[in-house]
Order: C-alpha cells, then structure tokens, then sequence
C-alpha cells in the first residue's frame, strides 16, 4: 500500500510538473508573439494584460473582492496593503471600488460627524479616488501598431504620444501634490499614513513600487511602464527592470524575449524545454514572420527552423502511436531547398520502422494489413517509392 501511495504521488508530481511546463510555455509564447511579432511602438499596455494573464499574483484581487463586501472594510489590517497592491498590478479600477467601499466615502463623502479632522480626510480619500480614476492610459490604436525601430513612428502615434504627456504631466503633478499634503497630515494619523502609501504606488516614488509588487522583478516592471515610464519604446525595456542573477530556466525565456533578444530566447528555451514542440513552432513563426533570419547551421544544409522542425519530427516518430503526426512533420520539409534529402531518409526508416514494431498487430492480421495500407498510403502522398518498396517487403 505505502509503495502504491509513492506511486501515486509520483505521478501526481508528474502530471503537476507537466502541468507548470506547459503554462510556462503559453506564457512564452505568447510574450513572444508581442514582442517579436507583433512588434507595438510601446509595450507596456500590452505586457499588462500578458502579465494578468500569467504572472500576477491574485491573492490581492481575492482579498479585495472580500473587503468590498465588509461594513467597515478600512478597520481591517489587509486594507491598505492590498489596495497597494492592486494599485501596482495596474488593476486600478478594483483598487477604486476597494477605496470606495472606505465607510466615509461610502456614507457620501460626508464628515461623519468627526469634525474638520474626518473632513480633511475625507478630501484626501476623495483626491486618492478621483486620480485612480483618471490615471492616464496609452491605448490608442496606433501604439498597438507593428513598428520597426528603424523607422519614425507614425504621424498618428506621435500625436497620440504627445497628448498623453500632456495628460500624464496634469496627472503626475496632481499625485505628488497629494503625496506632498499626506507626508504633511500630524504625527500619529494613521490612515494618513497608510493612504500616503498607497499614493506612493501612484507615484512609483523611490521603492514604493517594489514593495508593493511583492519583490517580483516582472511584477515592478508592469508597474513601473504604466506609472512611471509608459512611453518606454519596446526596444528599450532592457533599461527598466533587473531580473535576479541566475533566474530560473522559465524567467531566463522571459527576460531574453523583454530585451527584445530572440537568439537569447532561443538558447533559454532549448535550456528550459528542449528541442521540443515549442522551439520548434515558435521558430517556425519566427522565420514566416521575418523576426529572425533563416541562416544554415554551421556545417549543415539545414537552417535551424528545418533543424528544430526534424528534430520535432523524430522525437514524435520515437513514440511509435504517433507515426502518422511524425510524418506529417517530415513531409513538409521535403519541398524545402536543404532539407529534402535528410527529411526524405528519416521518413523511410520512420515508416519501415512503423511496419515491422507493432505487437498489437502482427504480421498477417487484418489489422496489419490496414496499417500497411496506411503506411503506402503515406508513402503515395509523399512520393517515398523506396519507403513503399521496404514496406511491401
């Protein structure tokens, strides 16, 4: 029983570790897309909702949604932490219904009944509510655009970006006169204290961000291009953020692909996957949409898409159930100047190899006979005469 419990938690730690591999792997892709692809004049809009997707931490956005529906959400010690922490993960429309549900903006914005005190908090709360609501957000069409480096952004894109400095100087001047009149509220106010915090967030104002981000280095760069830096172009992200040395196999794809460095994702991604399915497809992506170049390996007729693509192919091809996916793989590297030669000769052991290892069918079963009619059929598609000559043998 204890070896069958071993068991099964082996293969429940299996299927998780599969399980990570392949969210990592989504997460990858599509940040490699976006940044390689899709190519926007600037990235952090777009990395916010990637980053949503994959990365952030939702224990803010859960606790939130619980001090929403508390009578005096404010009195509760996780109050002012999370509404930091939603502040610095963008969701800034959470972070004002969670400011909202304050009792003294809830009763109306009245005083409460505490006197000049109460009031001036009151405005203060109110202030702090009326700049998450009006943070300015860089989202016309044309920054989403596909722009090279090389070239000037549109005369679009110029003009959305010098309206949005303008709106974001009204806007940033506006936070540090609200952080200012905070740091000046009397000793001893706590919630002031706790409100000039989160107002710090909005500032990005030395450390406040990274400490509302929970020490994660991607976490602060979302925060930092949408409150500090949001016309950082995408090729120029390498300046903004500082990923701990020796990051992990999966953060080293993301860090490469953030320095807009595809040869470097390359290498992070075989060292974290291999040369499975992923390099094999995102390179294929690549070269089609010219991100990278489609040079020959060193001493090989073979570019590295042909190269990852056969690689793919054959460890396809060694999981004998799966021939027919191996050979499609192959197939269409045999139109392809430089790999035809080398495709051609794998796919005749492959499909030689597929004839004679079945045990669920052996030789003179209707079942053989079926596979064999599969295998010619394969080989009629693909015009492997040889192949189909070994096969009948």
């Amino acid at each position: 029983a204890a070896a069958a419990a071993g068991g099964d938690r082996s293969e429940e730690e299996e299927l998780e570790a599969e399980l990570q591999r392949t969210q990592w792997a989504t997460c990858i892709w599509e940040l490699a897309t976006l940044m390689l692809v899709q190519r926007p004049l600037v990235a952090g809009e777009c990395l916010l909702p990637w980053w949503h997707r994959h990365l952030c931490d939702p224990m803010a956005e859960e606790a939130a949604h619980g001090l929403v529906a508390a009578a005096a959400p404010e009195a509760q010690g996780a109050y002012w932490p999370t509404l930091a922490g939603l502040v610095a993960q963008g969701k800034t429309r959470l972070a004002g219904d969670l400011l909202r549900a304050h009792s003294a903006l809830r009763a109306g914005g009245g005083d409460g009944g505490g006197g000049l005190l109460a009031s001036r908090s009151t405005a203060l709360l109110l202030r702090l509510d009326t700049l998450l609501d009006t943070l300015p957000r860089l989202t016309e069409p044309e920054i989403f655009d596909t722009h090279d480096e090389a070239a000037a952004p549109s005369l679009g894109a110029q003009e959305a970006m010098s309206c949005f400095r303008l709106r974001w100087r009204v806007w940033s001047e506006d936070v540090a006169s609200l952080v200012a009149d905070l740091e000046a509220a009397p000793a001893g106010d706590a919630e002031a204290t706790a409100m000039c915090r989160v107002a710090r967030v909005l500032a990005s104002a030395d450390g406040a961000l990274g400490e509302a981000s929970g020490g994660s280095w991607h976490g602060e760069l979302v925060g930092r291009l949408l409150l500090e830096q949001p016309v950082r172009l995408r090729w120029q992200l390498s300046g903004v953020f500082s990923p701990p040395p020796g990051p992990d196999a999966f953060e080293a794809c993301l860090v490469a692909l953030l320095r807009d460095d595809p040869y470097a994702a390359m290498a992070a991604i075989r060292q974290a996957f291999g040369d499975g399915w992923l390099i094999a497809h995102l390179w294929d992506l690549l070269c089609r949409a010219r991100a990278v170049r489609s040079d020959p390996l060193e001493g090989s007729p073979l570019s590295l898409r042909q190269y990852f693509l056969l690689q793919y192919a054959k460890a396809l091809g060694g999981v004998p159930p799966l021939w027919q996916l191996a050979a499609a793989y192959g197939g269409d590297l045999l139109s392809e100047p430089g790999a035809a030669a080398e495709a051609r000769a794998w796919l005749g052991d492959l499909l030689l190899s597929a004839a004679q290892h079945d045990s669920a069918a052996p030789a003179g079963s209707t079942l053989h006979a079926h596979k064999v009619r599969k295998l010619l059929g394969v080989c009629e598609k693909l015009g492997l005469t040889a192949a189909a000559d070994a096969v009948l043998r």
